[in-house]
């Protein structure tokens, strides 16, 4: 991965003035650029390239003379590193789009960038973090660092090089933040929480042991997503993940800790999402299925509610080893009996099914849940065969009949007398009322 120096040339009166460059050392120049690449020198002059967009006349001003930038970065690049583009000054969006063609083509794939912004007219610095996200995506690069020389005539050199790589790191976070909110995966969340621990670790070697509580918790946020996408159903009756991430942010609330500050203004977001899982407790089945809802994991929403009727009809009816595939099978047959009585067996009447069929029999829960079981049926059916079925149902029709089916069968679990358990009924409850 080469290290690409990309620079803005104006047209100032630049003058030649001390600057502190990032390794501390002091050089004299006009140009900030300079002094940027000086701190960068043993890679630039490994293997580094400099990519300089320069209107015409800050090529004749600032390029084509002897004392010119031109000059000073021949010294850390061999001539056929350095390239010039010309762009035009922006003034229309039109120009806008022109530029940052410019710039992104001329960016080589999976590069390392350093980004001079100093001398960029106006409106590029803003443009600059916005193509540096972008080509971030499309090609692969990454972010050395964002720079400005910091050169005011009303102050005394030397004038320090600043780094305003968190402005990066910022949109980074909004994205990362926007990306789990709205689907639940928090990988770049994760990505961005390592990155920091690093950058406290490396400046302060006796870190404090919160910032690795906030480290963990992002992990934790990012171990929850392919649970959900793989329904891994023992996980989510565990519940251990989810609580783990309720304790760890009940520590840092308490003490107020915020050394990752954009995590710190999702905690009571993260809480909401995780508040009514318990360990050990097969009710986690109804808030997992809402979280599929809320990400959009149809698929999975639909797998884990038919699932979680199983498994809750059986947990009501005192049989805790629901993992059994005859017991879930029992259940199922049952659904299948009771909505179509002339067309199927009663399981009671099959030997392997029979004590649980009897069970069955006398739970008057299952009659009001076996329109919502066969919809739920119907619906998992077509969409695992992808479509390969007599049903036809339109791609729109799934996430409103999950909607739908999921808001009756917290009714049923709500409101049915059978059920013993407070918490289970009061999980019913207080996700209807969101629904």
């Amino acid at each position: 991965m080469s290290l690409c120096f990309v620079t803005f040339l104006g047209t100032g009166n630049y003058e030649k003035v001390s600057y502190q460059t990032l390794d501390g050392s002091i050089i004299n120049t006009a140009y900030a650029q300079t002094a940027i690449v000086h701190g960068f020198r043993n890679e630039m002059q490994r293997d580094g390239r400099a990519f300089v967009f320069v209107t015409p006349e800050a090529k004749a001003r600032h390029w084509d003379t002897e004392q010119s930038l031109q000059s000073e970065l021949k010294k850390y690049f061999s001539e056929d590193t350095i390239k010039t583009i010309e762009i035009d000054t922006v003034t229309t969006e039109e120009q806008i789009w022109s530029l940052f063609d410019k710039i992104f083509q001329n960016i080589p794939e999976q590069s390392e960038l350093v980004f001079d912004i100093t001398h960029a007219f106006r409106s590029i610095p803003f443009l600059g973090i916005v193509i540096i996200n972008y080509t971030r995506l499309v090609k692969n690069i990454s972010l050395r660092g964002i720079f400005y020389g910091a050169y005011d005539r009303n102050l005394s050199s030397p004038y320090k090089i600043i780094d305003l790589t968190n402005i990066d790191r910022l949109l980074r976070w909004s994205i990362g933040v926007s990306q789990y909110l709205n689907t639940g995966n928090a990988i770049e969340i994760n990505q961005l929480a390592n990155e920091t621990v690093s950058r406290y670790k490396a400046a302060n070697k006796d870190a404090d042991p919160y910032l690795y509580l906030e480290r963990n918790l992002a992990n934790n946020l990012k171990n929850i997503w392919p649970i959900l996408t793989t329904c891994r159903s023992n996980e989510i009756i565990d519940g251990s993940k989810f609580i783990s991430i309720k304790d760890k942010i009940e520590e840092l609330k308490k003490y107020n800790i915020h050394y990752i500050k954009p995590l710190g203004v999702l905690y009571d977001k993260i809480e909401e999402i995780v508040y009514l899982f318990k360990k050990d407790c097969v009710a986690n089945i109804l808030p997992a299925v809402q979280l599929c809802i809320k990400y959009n994991l149809i698929q999975q929403g639909i797998t884990l509610l038919q699932e979680g009727i199983i498994t809750i009809v059986l947990y009501v009816l005192g049989i805790d080893d629901f993992y059994t595939r005859e017991h879930r099978e029992a259940v199922s047959r049952y659904f299948t009996y009771i909505n179509e009585p002339g067309k199927y067996t009663h399981p009671a009447n099959e030997e392997q099914y029979k004590v649980i069929g009897e069970k069955l029999e006398k739970s008057i829960m299952l009659e009001s849940l076996k329109t919502v079981y066969k919809r739920l049926q119907d619906i998992r059916n077509d969409i695992n065969h992808a479509g390969f079925t007599s049903q036809n149902i339109r791609p729109d029709r799934f996430e409103l009949g999950l909607k739908d089916i999921f808001r009756q069968t917290l009714l049923v679990f709500s409101e049915n007398k059978e059920i013993k358990e407070a918490w289970l009924i009061n999980v019913a409850k207080s996700l209807a009322q969101k629904e």
